[in-house]
């Protein structure tokens, strides 16, 4: 089988959202194989042993504009934790936390809300992203939706769950 940064392809890639976790949602984009971010200090840091997305876009008819699920591996949980805490700012992406949205797995916190699409300013979107942990993965889900009022924290909340029962139905 194929060696993938310390775990093997399948392995990983069953990490990630499939077919049926996404409705009428398509894969655009899998890069699940592309390893972490060249200036992604934290990774090396804390010992990551894989990392890689996959972008999602409607495929007709789904909630959501584009979906972007980021995992991160790690040796064990006390290192994916560290990881976590050191990467939350930059994960951000200088969006603010809210506050009422539903927790997901391990260290859950939220960001979005309503704001300029950057391709197309004049148009609002609403993106949520969810970062969090489930054992020795973290995990990032970047949501969006246009025009604004189509998305709320529960509809993300969605994806994030359906992120955190792929990773624990791989450790079993």
């Amino acid at each position: 089988m194929t060696q993938l940064f310390g775990l093997d392809a399948h392995s990983f890639g069953a990490l990630f959202l499939a077919d049926g976790d996404a409705p009428n949602m398509r894969i655009a984009q899998d890069a699940r194989s592309q390893g972490a971010d060249r200036n992604d200090g934290a990774f090396v840091a804390h010992g990551g042993l894989a990392a890689g997305f996959q972008a999602w876009v409607d495929a007709g008819g789904a909630p959501l504009a584009r979906l972007v699920d980021i995992r991160w591996v790690f040796p064990d949980a006390d290192r994916a934790r560290a990881y976590h805490r050191e990467s939350l700012r930059s994960n951000s992406e200088g969006r603010p936390a809210v506050a009422y949205a539903p927790r997901v797995g391990d260290g859950c916190i939220v960001f979005g809300g309503t704001e300029s699409n950057p391709l197309a300013p004049e148009l609002e979107m609403t993106a949520y992203t969810y970062v969090f942990r489930v054992a020795n993965v973290v995990v990032k889900l970047f949501a969006f939706a246009s025009p604004a009022a189509t998305l709320t924290p529960p509809d993300a909340a969605v994806f994030a769950e359906r992120a955190a029962i792929r990773i624990r139905a791989s450790a079993d």
